[in-house]
């Protein structure tokens, strides 16, 4: 009857400390995100092809494990930040953009996992 009730309370015990692990990690840290390894790297260098008083033209050099790249900007005079525009390759085009100064966000998409972003920063537009 020993061995019974020593092999439950095993159990409880083991389950109890699981449930405790999970509890620390998640309240652990709240104001930082988990550190996850991650092979998908930024794109780089980053550039300007070609500008008009609309248009933009940008490009970048590849990165490693790359299935796509995901863009978006800010535009500082009114706080309006453009939804995410996903392409294939590197290099993309925004037209029709109003007059004032923008901000060009770029990374990775590794096919699920993401690398951080780099910036193309102060473009004055129009």
């Amino acid at each position: 009857m020993m061995l019974s009730i020593k092999k439950r309370w095993t159990v409880v015990v083991a389950i109890a400390l699981s449930l405790v692990t999970v509890s620390l990690h998640a309240n652990s840290f709240p104001l930082i995100s988990p550190i996850v390894e991650c092979s998908c790297t930024a794109p780089s260098n980053a550039r300007v092809t070609s500008q008009t008083q609309s248009t933009i033209s940008l490009a970048w050099d590849p990165a490693l494990s790359a299935t796509g790249y995901e863009i978006w900007y800010y535009r500082a005079s009114d706080g309006y930040s453009s939804s995410v525009t996903s392409v294939s390759g590197t290099s993309t085009s925004f037209s029709s953009l109003s007059a004032g100064v923008y901000t060009f966000y770029i990374r990775t998409n590794c096919g699920g996992t993401y690398s951080g972003y780099i910036v193309i920063e102060e473009i004055l537009m129009g």
